[in-house]
């Protein structure tokens, strides 16, 4: 699970040892988790340079000597780990504004080589109505729509999905075709 912030699952054993014991040894951490010592060594090496633990003595501890003595210390994980999915946020909020922006430029370059891709062509009621689901799962911020003739289900008056689009606050508007008015007696 931690991947998601670049934590592997070495690591997240060996921070949720040292939250559990307070304060450890790399061969405490290795007795907590059950991996090999080289393992929970590597893993507290990437903690630290993550700000989740921090070596806070060298004292000689149960017989052991020089590095190996080492004292680590968790940080607290709502700070540590808060900032941790902050960092990532903000790293994927920068990919997704770069994913923006080269589609635009796709979508650019592959009208400029065909203009005739401007409109999605969708063919069958299955299809259609699919396509129509998926974008209105997609939408974000507006929707504008042109209602007339023919319907993909003319049973289908349900606002649901409109219900659906306004609960998330996107804005939804749509011009009725004369036809659409005249059906509701208006």
């Amino acid at each position: 699970m931690w991947e998601a912030v670049g934590l592997g699952q070495a690591e997240e054993r060996v921070y949720r040892a040292l939250v559990r014991l307070g304060r450890g040894t790399a061969r405490e951490c290795t007795a907590e988790t059950g991996l090999a010592e080289a393992e929970v060594r590597t893993a507290l090496r990437g903690l630290a340079g993550f700000g989740l633990v921090t070596a806070v003595d060298s004292g000689a501890r149960d017989g052991e000597a020089g590095a190996d003595a080492a004292v680590w210390v968790s940080a607290d994980p709502q700070v540590a780990l808060g900032a941790l999915l902050r960092r990532r946020r903000t790293e994927l909020d920068r990919m997704r504004q770069s994913v923006d922006e080269l589609s635009a430029e796709y979508r650019e370059a592959q009208l400029r080589d065909d203009p005739g891709r401007l409109t999605e062509v969708v063919r069958g009621g299955t299809a259609q109505y699919a396509r129509v689901q998926d974008l209105l799962a997609g939408t974000e911020k507006e929707l504008l729509t042109l209602v007339g003739p023919p319907f993909l289900d003319p049973a289908d008056d349900s606002l649901a999905p409109m219900q659906r689009l306004l609960e998330r606050g996107v804005e939804c508007r749509a011009v009725h075709a004369a036809e659409v008015l005249a059906a509701d007696g208006g």
